[in-house]
């Protein structure tokens, strides 16, 4: 669970590296957009097999002199594996529990006993691979291993998030088309679509389960802005849950001399519309959360620029 969190949360602490008191704070205009709606948490389907896969494959009631003991058996490019006393047995597509009605099948059609009780379980995956993009460390194929990929290990092998991944991350399904393919009258399924959240799902220890096909897309972080008497104007901080104004300015720069401490406003969209806050004292500006695309304006002294009269005579 712990690395689990780990990988959740790093990019957090990297941004920041503070956590932000959380309050109420006044005069807050609210988010600009509703909170998203999730799709139903995927149903693990079984992993369906390929060539290169390795499975092992045990007879539990085979009869002593038969000589079948447990093994690894790799299938091959054909789809087929090769057993002892029965021509090779095509498994290419059939999950685990396919493969054994396949095998105890051949057992018996070539005559050697009737009724076998057949286990096969996938030690290695090779043929089925998913697809990560993305801000991740290398976009692309990432081949399904060990005995079940989730997103957390795709990721991973994905080489991990880029600084600037945000916490939303978008899996993709392929349904296949209904009856034949190429079939008249046959319609495609819609794409299943499941939102992650890495902060709150992870940490709360939900890791979907990935099937061979399936699109991981790593969102890019929103931003918030911040301009005005900063020592970086125009700064776009990485926008994280908690996120204040006082963090943002500090990651602006800080203050410039110029700059009143009292004069701070924010300007949040709210229905597409620029709606600004009252100014915002130091106090108020440690715990005012900000929302994606915010911009906060830091004002300057009423009298710090040089004046342009000359004084009288």
């Amino acid at each position: 669970m712990r690395s689990t969190r780990l990988l959740a949360i790093a990019w957090c602490v990297a941004a920041c590296g503070v956590t932000a008191a959380q309050s109420t704070p006044p005069q807050n205009p609210p988010p600009s957009t509703p909170p998203a709606t999730r799709a139903p948490t995927f149903v693990a389907a079984e992993y369906h097999v390929g060539p290169e896969d390795i499975l092992v494959i045990s007879v539990l009631n085979a009869p002593p002199e038969l000589g079948l003991k447990t093994d690894h058996y790799t299938v091959g490019a054909d789809g087929a594996i090769i057993l002892s006393q029965v021509p090779p047995v095509q498994v290419r597509g059939l999950t685990p529990r396919g493969v054994e009605a396949a095998v105890a099948k051949a057992f018996e059609v070539n005559g050697i006993f009737v009724n076998a009780q057949v286990s096969v379980t996938v030690e290695t995956y090779h043929s089925q691979k998913v697809n990560v993009y993305g801000e991740v460390g290398k976009q692309g194929e990432v081949t399904l291993t060990g005995d079940g990929m989730t997103l957390t290990l795709a990721l991973r092998g994905a080489g991990g998030l880029t600084a600037e991944a945000g916490n939303e991350v978008v899996i993709t399904r392929h349904k296949q088309g209904a009856g034949v393919s190429g079939a008249a009258g046959a319609t495609p399924e819609p794409d299943e679509v499941l939102t992650i959240d890495l902060v709150r799902d992870l940490d709360a220890g939900k890791d979907p389960p990935l099937l061979p096909g399936d699109v991981v897309t790593v969102k890019k972080a929103p931003h918030v802005y911040v301009n005005g008497e900063v020592v970086r104007k125009g700064t776009a901080v990485k926008w994280v849950p908690h996120l204040t104004v006082t963090i943002a300015i500090q990651l602006a720069g800080g203050f410039t001399p110029k700059a009143n401490k009292g004069r701070v406003k924010v300007t949040r969209l709210v229905n597409g519309k620029p709606v600004p806050s009252d100014n915002l004292n130091e106090k108020q500006q440690l715990t005012y959360e900000l929302q994606p695309e915010d911009k906060v304006e830091v004002g300057p002294k009423w009298f710090s620029a040089s004046r342009s009269f000359s004084p009288r005579t």
